[in-house]
C-alpha cells in the first residue's frame, strides 16, 4: 500500500479523480431511485424474487457492496415492457 500525502489544494482534485474512477456505477442524480424494500411494494414481489432478477440480469442495480443497492424507476419499467409484463403504474402513492 502507497501512503499519499496530500495538501489541502491538493484535496479538491483527488476528490474528483476519485469520484470519476470510483463510483462509475452510479446512476445520474436526476432520476428516481428506489431502494429493494421500495422496488419489492411497488411490483408486489418478495426481495428473493427481485434478487434473483438482478442477478439474471433483468433489472440494473446501483450501489457498493450490498447494502445500499438502489434501482432506477425507468429502467425498471423498461425492462418490465421488454420482458412483455403487465403494465405498471409509475404513479407514486
Amino acid at each position: 500500500m502507497q501512503t499519499v500525502v496530500l495538501t489541502a489544494a491538493d484535496i479538491p482534485a483527488f476528490v474528483a479523480e476519485f469520484t470519476k474512477t470510483t463510483l462509475t456505477n452510479t446512476p445520474p442524480p436526476d432520476t428516481e431511485l428506489l431502494t429493494i424494500a421500495e422496488t419489492c411494494q411497488w411490483l408486489k414481489v418478495s426481495r428473493q424474487t427481485l434478487y434473483q432478477r438482478i442477478k439474471a440480469g433483468h433489472f440494473k442495480a446501483y450501489g457498493a457492496g450490498t447494502r445500499h443497492i438502489r434501482l432506477r424507476r425507468s429502467e425498471v419499467l423498461s425492462a418490465l415492457e421488454q420482458m412483455g409484463g403487465k403494465s405498471v403504474s409509475s404513479n407514486k402513492k
